[in-house]
């Protein structure tokens, strides 16, 4: 089963991810970024939904920027309510990391994190 981690501060979106997809992978949480890193690196992760701004030694881009070096394949996800400049959305993309509003309705995010998970096991197979 896919595994996906969640970062995000916020329970009642933990709760709204977490609920769409009960079915389609197991989850593991942070609520920090440094938290967040330390879970990365002891598990094996396809998917990371990362908040831009939590509490922690790093914001929600440097993090999963973190995580791109450690692992070059899982699908890095932004899901944030902030609006990014163009050297962010730059440094996201040239490190193949999705930006994600939290505008979207929950049937938005589960086909995307479908699309995402698909994706995921299509670069495991090659």
């Amino acid at each position: 089963m896919d595994q996906i981690l969640i970062i995000e501060d916020d329970p009642d979106i933990r709760f709204v991810i977490t609920r769409a997809l009960k079915d389609r992978a197991r989850f593991s949480f942070a609520i920090t970024t440094d938290d967040a890193m330390t879970t990365f690196v002891n598990a094996t992760f396809n998917v990371v939904i990362c908040d831009y701004r939590m509490e922690g030694s790093l914001d929600g881009i440097d993090v999963l920027l973190k995580m791109r070096e450690v692992d070059k394949g899982c699908l890095l996800i932004l899901f944030t309510n902030h609006e990014l400049g163009p050297n962010e959305l730059s440094i996201m993309r040239r490190h193949d990391i999705k930006y994600w509003r939290k505008t979207e309705t929950g049937i938005d995010i589960v086909g995307k994190i479908d699309q995402c998970l698909a994706e995921s096991r299509q670069k495991q197979a090659i």
